[in-house]
Protein backbone atom coordinates (compact mmCIF):
# COMPACT_ATOMS: atom_id res chain seq x y z
CA UNK A 1 0.00 0.00 0.00
CA UNK A 2 3.25 2.14 0.36
CA UNK A 3 2.35 2.95 -3.63
CA UNK A 4 -1.10 3.64 -3.23
CA UNK A 5 0.69 7.16 -1.14
CA UNK A 6 2.57 7.88 -3.81
CA UNK A 7 0.05 7.88 -6.42
CA UNK A 8 -2.67 9.58 -4.36
CA UNK A 9 0.10 12.48 -4.00
CA UNK A 10 0.97 12.44 -7.68
CA UNK A 11 -3.12 12.79 -8.52
CA UNK A 12 -3.33 15.36 -5.69
CA UNK A 13 -0.71 17.25 -7.89
CA UNK A 14 -2.38 16.87 -11.20
CA UNK A 15 -5.45 17.75 -9.73
CA UNK A 16 -4.54 21.36 -8.50
CA UNK A 17 -2.84 21.88 -12.01
CA UNK A 18 -6.01 21.41 -13.66
CA UNK A 19 -8.02 22.98 -11.37
CA UNK A 20 -5.81 26.20 -11.99
CA UNK A 21 -5.81 25.61 -15.87
CA UNK A 22 -10.27 25.69 -15.39
CA UNK A 23 -10.12 28.26 -13.21
CA UNK A 24 -7.66 30.79 -14.54
CA UNK A 25 -10.30 32.85 -16.48
CA UNK A 26 -12.17 34.05 -13.43
CA UNK A 27 -13.99 36.93 -15.83
CA UNK A 28 -15.35 34.14 -17.78
CA UNK A 29 -15.16 35.59 -21.54
CA UNK A 30 -18.78 33.95 -22.61
CA UNK A 31 -21.42 32.68 -20.54
CA UNK A 32 -20.48 29.35 -22.21
CA UNK A 33 -17.17 29.43 -19.74
CA UNK A 34 -18.96 30.23 -16.77
CA UNK A 35 -21.58 26.89 -17.47
CA UNK A 36 -18.37 24.54 -18.16
CA UNK A 37 -16.97 26.02 -15.10
CA UNK A 38 -20.29 25.49 -13.25
CA UNK A 39 -20.71 21.95 -14.91
CA UNK A 40 -16.79 21.26 -13.98
CA UNK A 41 -17.55 22.68 -9.83
CA UNK A 42 -20.39 19.34 -10.24
CA UNK A 43 -18.23 16.96 -10.85
CA UNK A 44 -15.25 18.61 -9.32
CA UNK A 45 -17.04 18.15 -5.80
CA UNK A 46 -17.40 14.29 -6.46
CA UNK A 47 -13.87 13.45 -7.47
CA UNK A 48 -12.74 15.30 -4.03
CA UNK A 49 -14.61 13.56 -2.07
CA UNK A 50 -13.66 10.32 -3.66
CA UNK A 51 -9.96 11.59 -3.57
CA UNK A 52 -10.59 12.20 0.81
CA UNK A 53 -12.71 8.76 1.24
CA UNK A 54 -8.85 6.47 -0.83
CA UNK A 55 -6.74 8.96 1.71
CA UNK A 56 -8.77 7.77 4.49
CA UNK A 57 -8.30 4.19 4.12
CA UNK A 58 -4.71 5.01 3.14
CA UNK A 59 -4.34 6.20 6.45
CA UNK A 60 -6.01 3.52 8.38
CA UNK A 61 -5.14 0.51 6.51
CA UNK A 62 -7.85 -1.37 7.66
CA UNK A 63 -8.23 -5.21 6.93
CA UNK A 64 -6.34 -6.23 3.12
CA UNK A 65 -9.57 -7.81 1.56
CA UNK A 66 -12.11 -4.95 2.86
CA UNK A 67 -9.59 -1.87 2.12
CA UNK A 68 -8.80 -3.65 -1.77
CA UNK A 69 -12.82 -3.64 -2.15
CA UNK A 70 -13.53 -0.15 -0.86
CA UNK A 71 -10.40 1.47 -2.39
CA UNK A 72 -12.00 -0.21 -5.89
CA UNK A 73 -15.50 1.34 -5.02
CA UNK A 74 -13.64 4.87 -4.27
CA UNK A 75 -11.72 4.49 -7.86
CA UNK A 76 -14.79 3.60 -9.90
CA UNK A 77 -16.25 6.65 -8.49
CA UNK A 78 -13.66 8.48 -9.15
CA UNK A 79 -12.83 7.90 -12.09
CA UNK A 80 -16.07 8.45 -13.81
CA UNK A 81 -16.11 11.46 -12.45
CA UNK A 82 -12.73 12.70 -13.43
CA UNK A 83 -14.27 11.34 -16.94
CA UNK A 84 -17.32 13.65 -16.74
CA UNK A 85 -14.81 16.31 -16.14
CA UNK A 86 -12.72 15.54 -19.45
CA UNK A 87 -15.90 15.12 -21.21
CA UNK A 88 -18.62 17.87 -20.06
CA UNK A 89 -16.99 20.91 -19.51
CA UNK A 90 -15.24 20.64 -22.67
CA UNK A 91 -18.22 21.13 -24.02
CA UNK A 92 -18.32 24.93 -23.07
CA UNK A 93 -15.31 26.30 -23.13
CA UNK A 94 -14.33 28.70 -26.19
CA UNK A 95 -10.51 28.64 -25.09
CA UNK A 96 -9.40 25.34 -27.16
CA UNK A 97 -5.97 25.44 -25.67
CA UNK A 98 -7.77 25.16 -22.23
CA UNK A 99 -10.06 22.50 -23.39
CA UNK A 100 -6.74 20.06 -24.53
CA UNK A 101 -4.69 20.78 -21.56
CA UNK A 102 -8.14 19.61 -19.87
CA UNK A 103 -8.40 16.37 -21.55
CA UNK A 104 -4.72 15.88 -21.06
CA UNK A 105 -4.83 16.20 -17.06
CA UNK A 106 -7.72 14.21 -16.83
CA UNK A 107 -6.29 11.93 -18.97
CA UNK A 108 -2.87 11.49 -16.88
CA UNK A 109 -5.31 11.43 -13.70
CA UNK A 110 -7.21 8.40 -15.52
CA UNK A 111 -4.28 6.37 -15.41
CA UNK A 112 -3.17 7.04 -12.21
CA UNK A 113 -6.48 5.78 -10.92
CA UNK A 114 -6.49 2.53 -13.31
CA UNK A 115 -2.80 1.80 -11.82
CA UNK A 116 -4.20 2.31 -8.13
CA UNK A 117 -7.61 -0.22 -9.15
CA UNK A 118 -5.48 -2.65 -10.31
CA UNK A 119 -3.12 -2.68 -7.45
CA UNK A 120 -6.14 -2.72 -4.79
CA UNK A 121 -7.23 -5.29 -7.33
CA UNK A 122 -4.34 -7.28 -6.88
CA UNK A 123 -4.55 -6.74 -2.92
CA UNK A 124 -7.72 -7.98 -2.93
CA UNK A 125 -7.28 -11.28 -4.98
CA UNK A 126 -4.58 -12.20 -2.75
CA UNK A 127 -6.14 -11.73 0.64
Amino acid sequence: MESLTGKISEIDTLWKELCLIVLKDENCSTVEDFVGILVFDLQADAFEESIRDLKRFNENKIGTKKTGEAILDIVVSAAYAITQIKIEPVKFFSDKEKCDWVILFADEIRKSLFEIMVDSQNLFMES
